[in-house]
């Protein structure tokens, strides 16, 4: 369970630094050498949400940070969050 508690970290730590890429739960998944579906499961089961929710989650956390401190468009805003278009952001 420790082994796994690490992987999920990993995992985690990885979103979080690479929120406004074009991130795959697939590529998370290879980067913690588990296949997507049992990497869903057991980040479900460590972070009681799956990665993609939690994926969402962060981007929407940043958006919400360059919404309230900065002057930048919602397009701007939605790309440096990794949301992608204002439309996707609204």
């Amino acid at each position: 369970a420790l082994a796994y508690d690490t992987t999920i970290a990993t995992a985690v730590r990885f979103m979080e630094e690479h929120f406004a890429d074009a991130i795959r739960i697939e590529q998370v998944a290879a980067l913690v050498c588990l296949s997507p579906d049992r990497f869903t499961e057991l980040f479900r089961q460590r972070m009681g949400r799956t990665p993609s929710d939690y994926l969402r989650h962060v981007r929407l956390e940043k958006a919400r940070l360059l919404l309230a401190t900065t002057d930048s468009s919602t397009e701007e805003i939605a790309r440096l969050s990794g949301l992608g278009s204002a439309a996707y952001l609204t």
